[in-house]
């Protein structure tokens, strides 16, 4: 099933972050929530989302809901080979253990395991927040039918990341090949966004969006009109938007927190994040924001027939 039909997409940013190291370290975390309790087959199901009730079952028995279906989009052989490495060199055993009367092979860590765990833990942890992030947008977006909330998801993604990167890099000037290589993002997302940047939110006599001026009036033009259309929706889709595009000001809070104040599921959330980012498209808002009919109008600039599902009368649904 195709999710995206734009170039180079999220699909394939997700499957690139997915490298061996980053599969290994989720592998580890996986055995070292079940050591002992389960078999090897849990931890393919449980990093795939199986949808069993036993898979749900163990991921609520572990707490381990961080990693359920975080890479689904790889395939069993992939994390069956990786599992037969780590055993291969004694990171992980798969022992016999007794219950009752009889003995299961039950697949547990070792201390080679833990030692390796803790190495990649600095660099894999936050990989991990990252997969996730774009995974639920991938999960969500699909349910929609119609490109422009593709492109819109882009645009947002890459708008997010690159004023990141650039806060974070002001001493420098970059440029949108430097900029895509830094931040892991196709080229071709970020000079969409920078199209955006430049016609939209960069007087002519500022220089180029990515230059150190250009980057201070795009950053506050842009964050405060975000902030101050997420203030024109519902709170929980406001909730749900900042965490998908890791906007981490005062109202944020993250998956876990979220998840139990408004008592809410995945597919839930992704829901809201559909509907939150569906609401640019509807005339209401564009008349409230500006910049929010500026995106509008650049999304469907770019999309030849669009299919925009939600009523120009909107609700706050």
């Amino acid at each position: 099933m195709v999710l995206f039909n734009f170039g180079i997409g999220y699909m394939e940013v997700i499957i690139s972050m997915v490298d061996d190291r980053l599969l290994g370290y989720l592998v580890l975390k996986c055995v070292k929530a079940v050591s002992g309790k389960r078999g090897k087959n849990i931890v393919v199901k449980i990093l795939k989302g199986s949808p069993g009730g036993q898979t749900s079952d163990v991921v609520e028995q572990f707490g381990i809901q961080m990693l359920y279906g975080v890479i689904r989009h790889c395939t069993d052989d992939k994390i069956i080979e990786v599992i037969n490495r780590l055993l291969n060199k004694d990171f992980i055993q798969v022992r016999q253990i007794n219950f009752g009367l009889h003995s299961y092979p039950m697949i547990t860590i070792t201390e080679a395991g833990l030692h390796l765990m803790e190495a990649l833990e600095t660099t894999e942890e936050a990989k991990i927040k990252e997969l996730i992030s774009y995974s639920e947008r991938v999960n969500a977006l699909p349910a929609v039918k119609g490109p422009e909330f593709e492109k819109l998801d882009r645009l947002l993604s890459s708008a997010f990341k690159i004023l990141s990167y650039l806060h974070s890099h002001m001493d420098k000037t970059d440029n949108p090949e430097g900029i895509a290589a830094a931040i892991n993002m196709p080229v071709e997302a970020i000079e969409d966004c920078g199209d955006f940047f430049q016609k939209y939110l960069l007087p002519p006599n500022m220089g180029m969006w990515f230059g150190k001026d250009g980057f201070t009036r795009i950053n506050d033009t842009f964050m405060d009109n975000i902030r101050a259309y997420l203030g024109g929706i519902p709170e929980k889709q406001a909730a749900v938007f900042r965490l998908a595009y890791n906007m981490q000001d005062e109202f944020y809070h993250d998956k876990e927190c979220i998840m139990r104040y408004y008592k809410m599921d995945i597919q839930m959330m992704q829901e809201l994040l559909v509907s939150a980012i569906g609401k640019v498209f509807t005339r209401k808002q564009q008349r409230r924001n500006w910049m929010i009919a500026a995106i509008a109008k650049h999304i469907l600039s770019l999309v030849p027939n669009p299919t925009v599902p939600l009523s120009e009368k909107d609700t706050d649904a």
